[in-house]
């Protein structure tokens, strides 16, 4: 479970890096933009954890 949770520390800056970026998007008025940038975030994150919880507990 450590293992695990190590490895998600990268998917999770990535994500957190992400929505800082969608929240700057929000301030330029495109709300379209912001609403994908976070579901491809939290898809990209959840596939990580996905993947690597399947690599870590094989």
């Amino acid at each position: 479970m450590f293992k695990f949770i190590v490895l998600m520390l990268i998917p999770l800056w990535v994500l957190v890096y992400t929505v800082q970026f969608g929240r700057w998007v929000w301030t330029k008025q495109n709300r379209s933009g912001t609403y994908a940038i976070f579901v491809i975030g939290v898809g990209a994150f959840m596939t990580a954890g996905w993947i690597l919880w399947r690599m870590s507990h094989a």
